[in-house]
């Protein structure tokens, strides 16, 4: 899926070897993912040996980055548009759930390619949402929900956000119906948090 998504993935985007004649390892660049490195001295087994994600850059200013202003922060800004992915994709997958439904659940065409693409969809945005709330865990919990909120009550929130993402992706997979009000709640609750200035509204 990766780059194909709407919405992006987690697709490589650029590999190096060390050698060209058995270089033994591969290391590649991935689409919001960091650089990982693999042994591929079996091509048809690799298996990842490292990898390096750097924490998130939030408002630092890089010379020549077209993703930065004055008030830009990229972990809440990254945060609220994966959740607004996430209603877009929800909705459209209910829509294509409810259309599969009324056609008799066949087991192919156009309409089930659609369900199939969607439900994938939802659930690799749900994936990064998690990654970048585990992010905000690892780094500093404090700077994503705002300077002056509680470090406890900031991990309580993102561990309340995580527990909703799970809940999205078991409905994605099971519930397809009830999949918009909570896909809807989710982004609103995301938005309502940080606001447009990626500070939590108090």
């Amino acid at each position: 899926y990766g780059a194909k998504s709407p919405v992006q993935g987690y697709a490589g985007h650029y590999c190096n070897v060390p050698r060209e004649h058995e270089p033994g390892i591969v290391a590649c660049s991935f689409i919001l993912s960091g650089l990982r490195v693999f042994d591929i001295k079996n091509p048809a087994q690799p298996k990842e040996i490292a990898y390096y994600k750097p924490p998130a850059q939030r408002k630092k200013l890089l010379p020549g980055s077209n993703l930065w202003s004055a008030t830009a922060d990229r972990m809440t800004d990254a945060l609220i548009k994966l959740a607004q992915d996430l209603e877009w994709l929800g909705c459209e997958l209910e829509y294509y759930g409810h259309k599969h439904a009324m056609e008799g659940f066949p087991g192919s065409g156009p309409t089930w390619d659609s369900f199939l693409e969607k439900q994938e969809g939802v659930l690799m945005t749900a994936e990064k949402v998690e990654r970048e709330l585990k992010d905000s865990v690892r780094y500093n919990p404090s700077l994503l929900v705002g300077i002056d909120y509680p470090l406890k009550a900031a991990i309580e929130f993102v561990a309340v956000l995580l527990t909703a993402v799970e809940d999205i992706k078991e409905t994605a997979l099971n519930a397809v119906q009830d999949l918009p009000s909570k896909v809807r709640d989710f982004s609103r609750t995301v938005q309502d948090q940080f606001g447009t200035d990626g500070r939590k509204r108090n």
